[in-house]
């Protein structure tokens, strides 16, 4: 089985506080890379298409490795000043097995996902908060698919340390097939320049008594317009899922 993703869409995460000082006033908060979600919401009337070219997932188990190659799309559209509603799928996935039997090729299209996200008041100017609820539908084909509807809950926190850096925490919890899931992410963002941020991050997941998958990466944005942003990200394995890693490459787009 592939390194399972810690979200199904990747995302950002909340390097928009550190870049503040910088970009301009309208340049949109995407939801990806990284693995949390940024604590902004789309204004009213506006739209994203942030899409993965591909994102790709390798496990190295004992006696099979996998690579799952996903063109992860995310169509994100602003209904309120704090509010957004998200539509998510991966309409083209490629998995890769290979074990002592041989070489296995799987084409398909994955589950597609439906959520709300909701910006908190601000209760101090250096904070900014947001919680995401994600329902997703067993739509994809065999080799891709969950096999049953899945609840998600989850929260961004966002600490704005000074003009051109911040810390971030997501909070994730799922719940599948009667099977409940927690995620704890903190991060580490930083505005190189005027256009290019980086982040640090680190994951741990439990999976109720299936056990603890943790990764820790980084990854970079580059605003190459003011509404197109280009981005690489990089996580591994931690503990006993050394040798299983995750790559994300991506270009995000802001529709006003």
């Amino acid at each position: 089985m592939v390194m399972t993703k810690m979200k199904q869409v990747q995302c950002w995460g909340c390097l928009w506080l550190a870049l503040g000082g910088y970009v301009h006033a309208d340049a949109p908060a995407f939801d990806r890379p990284g693995i949390a979600f940024s604590p902004a919401t789309l204004g009213a009337g506006t739209f994203t298409w942030e899409q993965g070219l591909p994102d790709v997932s390798h496990d190295n188990s004992p006696g099979m490795h996998s690579t799952l190659y996903s063109a992860d799309t995310l169509l994100r559209a602003g209904l309120a000043s704090n509010l957004e509603i998200q539509l998510g799928t991966a309409l083209f996935n490629r998995l890769d097995t290979q074990t002592p039997a041989g070489h296995e090729h799987t084409n398909g299209a994955g589950d597609s996902s439906l959520a709300l996200k909701v910006r908190v008041p601000a209760t101090a100017q250096d904070f900014s908060s947001a919680v995401l609820a994600r329902v997703s539908f067993a739509t994809g084909d065999d080799a891709f698919t969950a096999g049953d509807r899945q609840y998600g809950l989850g929260t961004a926190l966002a600490w704005s340390l000074s003009e051109a850096m911040s810390a971030g925490l997501y909070l994730n919890a799922t719940h599948l097939s009667g099977q409940n899931s927690y995620t704890v992410s903190p991060n580490f963002n930083v505005a190189l320049t005027e256009t290019v941020g980086a982040y640090v991050e680190a994951a741990t997941t439990q999976t109720g008594h299936a056990g603890r998958n943790s990764v820790a990466g980084a990854g970079v944005s580059w605003m190459v317009t003011p509404a197109t942003q280009l981005d690489f990200s990089a996580d591994w394995g931690l503990a006993s899922q050394r040798g299983n890693y995750q790559v994300g490459f991506g270009v995000s787009e802001f529709f006003n």
